[in-house]
């Protein structure tokens, strides 16, 4: 397994060619993460302990994932560094957390817009939607 750290955060992350080897590799590697926690005197946030399977394999929903004896929930998306991924990489549910943002800054230009005569558009455009396109576009291909 690999781990991605950023701030307080990590991930971790693998890839096997069968569920089922995917499912032994990862409990076997919480557990011995779970061991280093203990070790190490950290804590895990309990409330953000869930994984994510991606592939296209209709029986991608049997994995079972363990940490302490506790099932870890599976989900379908999640949030990694601002962009949503989803389980089988169609981007949907990140196209649809981004037009909710840009449509909210959208209805913010429009309601300032006479408060705004001497800002240039460009710049509010750099400020409150750019940022929303951009982020995570590494990601994205």
């Amino acid at each position: 397994m690999k781990v991605v750290h950023f701030a307080d955060d990590s991930t971790t992350y693998t890839s096997c060619k069968t569920i089922e080897s995917l499912t032994e590799v990862v409990n076997s590697e919480l557990q011995n993460l779970s061991e280093w926690i203990k070790v190490n005197k950290l804590l895990l946030n309990v409330t953000k302990r869930n994984f994510l399977a991606i592939g296209k394999n209709r029986h991608i929903d049997t994995v079972q994932i363990y940490l302490n004896g506790n099932t870890i929930s599976q989900k379908h998306h999640v949030k990694f560094l601002g962009v949503v991924v989803d389980d089988t990489l169609e981007w949907r549910e990140h196209i649809n957390h981004i037009s909710i943002k840009i449509n909210s800054s959208l209805f913010a230009l429009r309601n300032a817009r006479d408060c705004t005569k001497y800002i240039k558009d460009t710049l509010l455009h750099y400020t409150l939607i750019y940022p929303h396109l951009t982020t995570g576009l590494h990601l994205l291909g």
